[in-house]
Formats: structure tokens, C-alpha cells, sequence
């Protein structure tokens, strides 16, 4: 077993995903503490912060306790580790989910 330490979460996450989502939830009359209906589609707000928790963790992933390389899936992934030098996930990064 990998073992994982708990990190601080990246400095913009709180913006950049926590305030956008809850936003999101309200606008779609979503409860905030419940189940959201079956087939939600969700906006991928936490995919801008996928370079900053990869460093942050050394490459490994918090929640499955397993190392992987980054960039790894589809061309999204790669779109954004080369925006990662301009502020974060490009538009096609953000529209391919």
C-alpha cells in the first residue's frame, strides 16, 4: 500500500472550484448536502487544479492511493499540462468531458 499524506489544497481551488460549484449547484436547484438527480452532468471545474494536486502529491492520487504519470487519458490532459504555463486548462480541456 502507498501511503498518502493529506495535502493543503491548491490556493485557488476555493475559487476556482469550491465557489464555482456551489454556484452551479444553486443555479440548477441542486441541494447542496443531498444526492444530486440521477444523469447530472457536472461542470469539470476541478480538472484546473489537476497539475497543482498532481505536484502537490507527488503523482500519486489521494484518493486511490496509486502513482500515475501526468499527462494520462486523452488529449485534455495533455491540452492542460501545456496551459499549465498560462493560468490553467484551456478551453478544450474544459468542453471535452
Amino acid at each position: 500500500m502507498i501511503p498518502v499524506t493529506a495535502q493543503p489544497e491548491p490556493a485557488h481551488f476555493h475559487t476556482a472550484v469550491r465557489q464555482r460549484g456551489r454556484s452551479w449547484l444553486l443555479g440548477e436547484g441542486i441541494a447542496l448536502h443531498g444526492a444530486a438527480p440521477k444523469g447530472t452532468k457536472f461542470p469539470p471545474y476541478w480538472t484546473e487544479t489537476n497539475k497543482d494536486l498532481w505536484d502537490a502529491y507527488s503523482g500519486i492520487c489521494a484518493y486511490l492511493a496509486i502513482y500515475f504519470e501526468f499527462p494520462i487519458g486523452s488529449r485534455k490532459w495533455a491540452d492542460q499540462a501545456e496551459s499549465v504555463g498560462t493560468g490553467g486548462a484551456t478551453a478544450a480541456s474544459a468542453e471535452d468531458d
